[in-house]
This record gives structure tokens, C-alpha cells and sequence, in this order.
């Protein structure tokens, strides 16, 4: 989890207001709204008119990194922020 603690010892930020929090969660809805709408517009591009099942990702975009050191984050993030599952195997 020492990858993480970037996120977590950074400089203190002012608290969002009700408003500005409730905005950044209709933004989600949104972009979660459109990423299902574009997932199920894959029948149409499929011989079986179903939509795609599952997206095969990279866990880097490099081979290797030095241990301690990973902190690449983009092949998850979007998942996530879509309410998409995702994992990885060794």
C-alpha cells in the first residue's frame, strides 16, 4: 500500500462545500451514465448483436518498474470510476 501514500500525505485542501460535492457526484453519474450507454453500444458492432463481456487491460505501460516506485494508476482508475469491476493477475 506504500504506493498509495502519495495520495495521502499530500498538502491539506479546504473541505468542498455541500454544493461543490454534490456537483462532483452528478459529474460521476454522468460520465458513469455515459460509459454504460457507450458499453452497450458495442452490439452493434458485434456478430452476436450482444455487447462485449469483458476489456483485457495492461496493469503498466511499461514491462517493469523499480519496486517501490509504481504509481501508475490508469488502467483501474477509469474502471472504477465507471463502477466497473476490475482486478489483475500475477
Amino acid at each position: 500500500m506504500h504506493q498509495l501514500r502519495i495520495l495521502f500525505e499530500s498538502e491539506s485542501t479546504d473541505p468542498l462545500s455541500a454544493t461543490e460535492f454534490w456537483s462532483l457526484c452528478q459529474q460521476r453519474e454522468d460520465f458513469r451514465a455515459a460509459y454504460h450507454q457507450y458499453w452497450n453500444s458495442s452490439r452493434e458492432k458485434t456478430s452476436s448483436k450482444r455487447p462485449v463481456d469483458g476489456v483485457i487491460l495492461p496493469v503498466a505501460p511499461s514491462a517493469a518498474v523499480q519496486q517501490g516506485l509504481f504509481t501508475y494508476y490508469g488502467s483501474f482508475s477509469h474502471m472504477s470510476e465507471a463502477n466497473l469491476a476490475s482486478s489483475f493477475e500475477r
